[in-house]
C-alpha cells in the first residue's frame, strides 16, 4: 500500500542516547520523511542528532527529550509524563512513530490525541497503539534488526547511501588530514569503560600500521579521553606518524574527517558506526557486546576486555585483511566528502 504524504506531520520518538543508535536510525527517518509532510524528532542530547543531521535536510525539528537519572528531567515521573502529552498535542501531530519498547510515550501520544500511533507494539505498549510493527518472536531482535523489520511493515525503503555531511563543514575541516587518504582512523574514544580496549593496545597498534603504508591518525575521541588522546599522540609521533584527534570538533565535523581515512579500527562506539555511515571500511572491537554485521563496510573481532593485548595477534590480522580488501578503494567510497 502507498502512503504518499498520508503521515502529515509526524513526531518520531527514539529515546537511545547513543551516537550509535542515532546512526542506525538514519533510514528511518530518510524513508518516514519522504512519505510525510513534516517530520519532528524527539531524542536526547547525548545522541547529538542535531549536528549529526544537520546535513540530511529530512528532519525539521529536534525535540530533546529531558529524562534524567535522578527523575528530575522535564518529562520525568508522572509529572513530566502530562508535560510531553501537552508538548506533542500543542504541535498538532498527524502521526507518531515510536522507535522504543516502552508503553510511556505510546500512551503520551494518546493522550495528546496523535490520530495515527504507530510503534514496536511489545506487550503493553501495543494497547496504545493504532498499529504495531513488530511480532512478539521480533521483540528482543537487535536494534538494527527492529528498525529494518519497522520499515519492512510499513512498506518502506532502508536507504544504503552514507550520511550526508554538509559541503561547507566537510571543506572547512579536510585540511586537518592534508587532502591525502593515507590516513587511518582509530575510534579510541568509548562512554563505557568496558568497551575500552585501553593505550597500551593502541600504542603497540599504530606502529604496525606505518609499516602498511599509512602517514597519520585520526584520533577519534572526545575530551573525556584526554589523557588516553595525548598518549597516542605521543605513540604517532614515535612512529613517524602525522596524528590528530577530535576533541574538539562537532560530530558531523568528526564524520568528514572519518569519510576521507582509508579505513578505521576501534571500540565498540559512536564514532566506529559514523565511520560506517561515511563508507569508511571498518573494524570493530567488541567485548562484552556481541558484534552485529548490520552493514558489510563493518567487520568484527570478539576479544576479552579483561586482556586486550592477549588478542592484539587477532586484531592484527583482521586489520591486515581490512586492508587488502580495501586496497583498491577510491575516493567513491565517501561521495558524501569532496576530498580534491
Amino acid at each position: 500500500m502507498s502512503v504518499g504524504k498520508r503521515w502529515g506531520r509526524v513526531l518520531a520518538v527514539q529515546p537511545w542516547p547513543g551516537l550509535g543508535d542515532a546512526i542506525w536510525h538514519l533510514s528511518a527517518w530518510r524513508a518516514i520523511a519522504s512519505h510525510s509532510a513534516h517530520l519532528d524528532l524527539l531524542t536526547k542530547a547525548r545522541s547529538r542528532s542535531e549536528d549529526l543531521f544537520a546535513g540530511e535536510g529530512t528532519i525539521r525539528d529536534i525535540l530533546i527529550l529531558d529524562r534524567q537519572r535522578d527523575g528530575r528531567g522535564r518529562h520525568d515521573r508522572i509529572g513530566g509524563f502530562f508535560r510531553m502529552a501537552r508538548e506533542w498535542r500543542a504541535r498538532a501531530y498527524d502521526t507518531v512513530m515510536i522507535f522504543h519498547d516502552s508503553p510511556r510515550y505510546a500512551a503520551a501520544a494518546m493522550l495528546a490525541s496523535i490520530p495515527q500511533r504507530i510503534g514496536y507494539g511489545v506487550k503493553y505498549q501495543r494497547h496504545f497503539l493504532t498499529r504495531s510493527t513488530l511480532s512478539e518472536a521480533q521483540a528482543t531482535a537487535h536494534l538494527t534488526d527492529k528498525i529494518r523489520a519497522t520499515l519492512r511493515a510499513l512498506e518502506l525503503p532502508v536507504s544504503q547511501s552514507p550520511l550526508r555531511v554538509r559541503p561547507d563543514v566537510a571543506s572547512a575541516v579536510r585540511h586537518h588530514l592534508h587532502g591525502h587518504r593515507q590516513w587511518a582512523g582509530l575510534c579510541v574514544g568509548s562512554s563505557e569503560l568496558v568497551k575500552q580496549m585501553g593505550q597500551d593496545f593502541y600504542s603497540a597498534l599504530i606502529p604496525r600500521l606505518a609499516s602498511r603504508g599509512i602517514r597519520g591518525v585520526l584520533l577519534a575521541a572526545g575530551p573525556d579521553q584526554a589523557p588516553l588522546v595525548a598518549h597516542l599522540h605521543r605513540a604517532a609521533k614515535a612512529a613517524n606518524l602525522e596524528s590528530f584527534d577530535t576533541m574538539a570538533l562537532a560530530v558531523d565535523e568528526v564524520a568528514s574527517l572519518l569519510a576521507v581515512c582509508r579505513w578505521c579500527v576501534g571500540n565498540d562506539t559512536g564514532f566506529l558506526h559514523v565511520a560506517v555511515a561515511m563508507e569508511c571500511p571498518s573494524l570493530g572491537l567488541f567485548g562484552p557486546t556481541p558484534f552485529v554485521g548490520y552493514s558489510p563496510l563493518l567487520k568484527g573481532v570478539q576479544l576479552s576486555i579483561d586482556d586486550p593485548m592477549g588478542s592484539l595477534e587477532q586484531v592484527w590480522g583482521a586489520v591486515e585483511l581490512l586492508i587488502k580488501e580495501s586496497a583498491n578503494q577510491t575516493a567513491q567510497e565517501s561521495p558524501a566528502v569532496d576530498t580534491s
